[in-house]
């Protein structure tokens, strides 16, 4: 029998106005958000940093709400630059 272990990576972590704030990497979530975030992609650029942002969001209780979009856009290519799997593979 084949035994599933979990092995997720480390969260994605970022400071923001002063503090500390944590995601789950790519690879760390859950299947149905991992499908969402690659039909999302699928979709497009702004329906992705959609998804990310409600993900941000949530993990963040709200923290991204006021970061300016050229901040934004820097931390989701950081975020995605950092995922241990490609969205849509």
């Amino acid at each position: 029998m084949f035994k599933v272990e979990s092995t997720a990576p480390a969260p994605f972590e970022f400071e923001w106005r002063g503090a500390e704030h944590s995601v789950p990497q790519l690879a760390a979530l859950p299947m149905d958000d991992l499908m969402a975030f690659s039909e999302a992609a699928e979709r497009g650029e702004t329906a992705a940093v959609r998804w990310m942002y409600d993900l941000f969001m949530r993990e963040t209780d709200g923290a991204v709400a006021d970061m300016p979009a050229s901040a934004f856009g820097q931390l989701a290519k950081a975020w995605q630059a950092a995922r241990a799997v490609e969205a849509g593979k």
